[in-house]
């Protein structure tokens, strides 16, 4: 028995590099998260959260660590290859796509950014391939009210619905 595909909402970036995360995704056919703490690939969950904490306490970047930790674990995890991508954010649709490989790490194209008044460079790493299927710029007041909401959830990577991936993408895969 084949499994069903899953659909997954992927924000680009922390709102100081999002344009230029956005950008990196749409050239190079890739989506990726950040939290530099090196491949993951074959890492249980007390490592990933003792490498996140060491990367709080290092960095001093405000984040959560069980949040950072089901991040990394949905992508590297639940996503799989034929799953679909919806970039959204800002309340716009900017790309929707198929993933193509699975999890890598990745450490570069570094982004400079500001952040709070110091200039630095910021780290998206892990990362999996996807074949760009429609590169758009919808605005989120264009759609349906239920699935405006079910884009608009957080956190940085949330799983929509299958009701709601078929009714968006009638409006934006068809011909």
């Amino acid at each position: 028995m084949s499994r069903q595909r899953r659909v997954w909402r992927i924000v680009p970036g922390d709102p100081e590099v999002r344009s230029q995360v956005l950008g990196e995704f749409i050239r190079k056919d890739y989506i990726s998260i950040g939290w530099n703490i090196g491949d993951i690939s074959g890492m249980d969950d007390d490592e990933i959260r003792r490498r996140l904490e060491e990367y709080k306490k290092a960095t001093g970047y405000e984040f959560s660590v069980g949040h950072a930790l089901s991040q990394l674990k949905i992508l590297r995890d639940e996503m799989k290859e034929g799953d679909m991508i919806i970039v959204s954010v800002d309340a716009f649709v900017y790309a929707v796509g198929e993933v193509v490989s699975l999890y890598y790490y990745e450490a570069s194209p570094p982004l400079c950014f500001e952040y709070k008044g110091k200039t630095g460079k910021y780290i998206y790493p892990h990362k999996r391939r996807v074949k760009w299927l429609r590169i758009t710029k919808l605005p989120h007041n264009e759609l349906p009210e239920s699935i405006r909401k079910a884009l608009q959830r957080p956190p940085t990577i949330v799983e929509i619905d299958w009701d709601t991936w078929e009714r968006l993408s009638r409006i934006l895969l068809s011909p």
